[in-house]
């Protein structure tokens, strides 16, 4: 236990060192959410229907109520649950592997790049995280000492769970696979884990929506809006298949990995440790298929809850080994490869250049980081903003493996409030919501404009005594006084024309 507390303080302070060289906010949907978050707080209600699910904007909502920053406070939320997430971690673990096998599952999660990467982003896979740890533990419990209090910790923890993100509601049947035969713990568990799912899907029904929102908000998106199947090709199926399995591997590390995989091998051939792999032999395949059919999404933060399922068979690796004389040293060379490791595309990127076929996939390094062009674009924008007090009209510019983190960035960075933020659309096939465009512009005549040189919507026209642009759908031109320009940005102060 000491030595176990001696780690947490330890990753505390690793990550307090480190926040001040992150870029906190190096998800675009995060910054949604902090502003979605922040005029809840001024606008509180009882959410009970929607896409997203209620807890995460709770919680950031309480953070901003307790220290007002936009910025730093959901950052630092995020920062204490990621810790707090090895304590049932390690302890079911402990339960399952013993004492050793629990200390290197724990090192090896708060040190897992990706899981310390999103430690310092609010994404609400983090929270995820703890709940899903918990009721791990408490299945454990349950399923060893027959006690019913904890078949309904298990389920409470993850009807949590389920009211963050939608993969904890696939979830909660392959847990249940753990206490079969113990029908009474069964029942109790899966009625205290459908508690969200159910008054879910009531409250959409109630208000004309999908009972499960999130999947067909995503469906729509990726199929219709981002149009991701269009010219699909058998490459890029292959190339959707292996994209978990590949994040997986390279995310946890391959040495981890090795690990974890082997232990999940050995880990089958033992009947009383098998059921715990199903969740996560089912789910990956889950991933993969949804992926090559463009309904799920190809972003590194998707497979973390996969890296927890599978961390901690790692555990079976290590009490194999931990009698040799060796075993020390490697499993300390495990753990402190793991960030060096996670820079692997950044290295082969520079060593070998863009044209390069990189296999390592995006967004794996530990620490988040925004470019340097969009952090000036971000100070420039929140001057001009504090100055002018309008309102902000930004246009979408982001490009890359997941482009709308740049818009969103710049967005969150100026500090304004989120009723007098407009963004243009981005996505392939996205329209321009005119109505709300017109509404925004009447109630905000003056502010700052960002403009893309490559806008879709926004069209700049040059006159001798200056600039005016005409956006799609709003009847008046907008008077221009530029700012300044950032590559292919430019930054104007606005005024509608009378």
């Amino acid at each position: 236990m000491k030595r176990f507390l001696l780690l947490i303080l330890f990753a505390s302070v690793i990550r307090l060192l480190v926040f001040p060289y992150t870029s906190i906010t190096n998800e675009g949907d995060s910054v949604s959410r902090i502003l979605i978050s922040w005029d809840w707080l001024e606008n509180p209600t009882f959410i009970t229907h929607g896409g997203w699910g209620p807890l995460h904007f709770y919680l950031i909502a309480g953070a901003l109520w307790l220290w007002f920053d936009p910025v730093h406070s959901p950052a630092l939320l995020h920062i204490f649950i990621s810790i707090i997430t090895a304590i049932p971690l390690w302890a079911f673990v402990r339960r399952e592997w013993g004492e050793t096998a629990a200390l290197f599952v724990s090192a090896a999660y708060l040190f897992y790049p990706l899981s310390f990467r999103l430690g310092f982003l609010p994404t609400s896979e983090i929270p995820v995280l703890f709940f899903v740890a918990s009721a791990m533990y408490f299945l454990s419990v349950a399923r060893a000492e027959e006690k019913s209090s904890h078949a309904i910790l298990a389920g409470l923890s993850m009807t949590f769970a389920a009211s963050l993100r939608i993969e904890p509601w696939t979830l909660i049947p392959l847990f249940a696979i753990l206490l079969w035969g113990k029908w009474k713990l069964l029942g109790l568990y899966l009625i205290s884990a459908a508690v969200f799912p159910i008054f879910w899907m009531i409250g959409n029904l109630q208000h004309g929506l999908d009972p499960v929102a999130h999947l067909t908000i995503v469906r729509d998106w990726q199929l219709k809006v981002e149009g991701i199947n269009e010219g699909l090709n058998a490459q890029e199926v292959v190339r959707r298949l292996i994209y978990f399995p590949a994040t997986i591997f390279f995310g946890l590390t391959p040495p981890l990995a090795v690990f974890c995989f082997t232990g999940m091998f050995w880990a089958w051939k033992d009947k009383t440790k098998r059921a715990w792999s199903i969740p996560f032999l089912v789910l990956l395949p889950v991933f993969m298929v949804r992926t090559a059919q463009g309904l799920g999404t190809t972003q590194a933060r998707f497979s973390l809850l996969l890296g927890l399922l599978l961390l901690p068979f790692s555990a079976v690796a290590i009490n194999r080994i931990k009698e040799k004389q060796w075993a020390p040293m490697i499993a300390v060379f495990t753990i402190l490869a793991m960030i060096p490791l996670s820079y692997s595309r950044v290295v082969l990127y520079r060593l070998a250049g863009p044209l390069f076929p990189n296999p390592f996939p995006a967004d794996l390094e530990a620490i988040p980081k925004i470019d340097r062009q969009t952090k000036e674009l971000a100070r420039l924008v929140q001057v001009n903003s504090k100055r002018n007090n309008g309102g902000l009209l930004i246009d979408f510019f982001g490009k890359g493996f997941y482009p709308w983190k740049d818009t969103n960035y710049v967005a969150l960075m100026s500090h304004v409030h989120p009723s007098r933020l407009f963004f243009m659309p981005g996505g392939r096939h996205q329209k321009l919501d005119r109505k709300s465009l017109s509404k925004f512009l009447w109630k905000h005549p003056t502010g700052t404009l960002l403009r893309s040189d490559e806008s879709r919507h926004i069209r700049l026209v040059e006159l001798s005594n200056g600039s005016l642009v005409r956006i799609d759908g709003f009847e008046k031109p907008l008077l221009l006084r530029r700012i300044a320009s950032v590559k292919t940005m430019t930054l104007y102060d606005y005024r509608v024309s009378n």
